[in-house]
């Protein structure tokens, strides 16, 4: 418990990752901006799950001090969607 909380003081985007990689049947949201913060909140409106994927931390330090699953990465790096749980079929 003490741990948890050290964490998500000091390290909230390993937290948001690490929070990210538990999700399953989840709402992938690539890139954090206007129209993604309307999807955002319809989301948590209707209680679904979700995961931000975005470059900019300043972006989403909202979400990460919400303790949202978030990951902070380069876009273009897709081997990082696996972070996420998603299955390609």
């Amino acid at each position: 418990m003490v741990a948890t909380a050290l964490l998500d003081q000091y390290n909230p985007v390993l937290v948001a990752r690490l929070t990210s990689e538990h999700q399953s049947f989840h709402t992938v949201v690539i890139g954090y901006q206007h129209l993604a913060e309307k999807i955002v909140d319809f989301l948590r409106h209707h209680q679904r799950p979700f995961v931000v994927i975005d470059e900019n931390q300043e972006r989403v330090s909202e979400l990460l001090q919400m303790n949202e699953p978030v990951v902070v990465v380069p876009i273009y790096f897709f081997y990082d969607f696996f972070q996420t749980n998603i299955e390609f079929y």
